[in-house]
């Protein structure tokens, strides 16, 4: 019985089944610029940064919502109602009719002032 236990909970910490949640911090190699944050503990607030803006419109904040298991809408000024999917530690959105591909670099989100 004791084997058996083992066995279960050491499976369970190989598990693939990842936590397929979209926060901390996200960057895109091909707009190193911009930088896209979710946090979940501040009702859900999203944040997109775009360096390149004067430091007055750097940040555009907006709020996000988990529509099914992966598929989440984010929404602010640059992304009105955009859905995305979340698979592992990324996702893609269309941004300027392009699409770019931006993968979590913290769990954390990295809010800046």
């Amino acid at each position: 019985m004791t084997i058996f236990v083992l066995l279960i909970l050491v499976s369970g910490c190989n598990s693939n089944d990842q936590n397929h949640s979209l926060r901390g911090t996200y960057v895109s190699k091909d707009l190193p610029r911009i930088t896209m944050v979710f946090d979940q503990e501040d009702d859900n607030k999203f944040y997109y940064y775009d360096h390149d803006l004067p430091e007055n419109q750097r940040v555009d904040k907006g709020n996000y919502s988990k529509k099914s298991n992966s598929n989440y809408v984010i929404k602010n000024t640059n992304f009105k109602e955009t859905e995305i999917t979340f698979k592992q530690d990324g996702f893609t959105v269309t941004i300027n009719g392009n699409k770019y591909y931006f993968q979590q670099i913290s769990s954390l989100p990295t809010i800046q002032k």
